[in-house]
């Protein structure tokens, strides 16, 4: 099964590579310039109130780990199973972010590459 959603995973990965090369340069810097942007704003929004709430829910009970703020996922096994939606929400949700700013930079280097491309067949 993991070996079917890493090929799936590629395909697409391929495929949309391919529809981002049909694009124009300023459509894709357009895309991948706001695709950017919103994964970076949800993506830090989201880890700051994920790690707030992280320290809201594990620091009453003095269960918070040195060196917390820096791997926080260490106390993920902490949370009561009641805690860990209100927590984990923001871990995915920053993860998403994190995809964005990926996608939005990949987009954007199609778009750079494309240029330097044409450029370099031009002279």
């Amino acid at each position: 099964m993991q070996e079917l959603l890493l090929v799936g995973g590629l395909l697409l990965l391929v495929g949309g590579l391919a529809a981002l090369a049909m694009l124009s340069v300023n459509t894709l810097l357009w895309i991948g310039g706001g695709i950017f942007g919103v994964g970076f704003i949800v993506g830090v929004t989201a880890g700051v109130i994920y790690h707030v709430r992280l320290f809201q829910t594990l620091t009453p009970r003095g269960e918070l780990s040195k060196g917390w703020l820096w791997k926080p996922y260490r106390d993920h096994h902490k949370l009561q199973e009641h805690e860990r939606f209100g927590v984990l929400i923001w871990w995915y949700l920053g993860g998403a972010g994190f995809l964005g700013v990926v996608l939005g930079g990949l987009a954007g280097g199609v778009a750079v590459v494309r240029v330097l491309l044409e450029y370099a067949a031009a002279g």
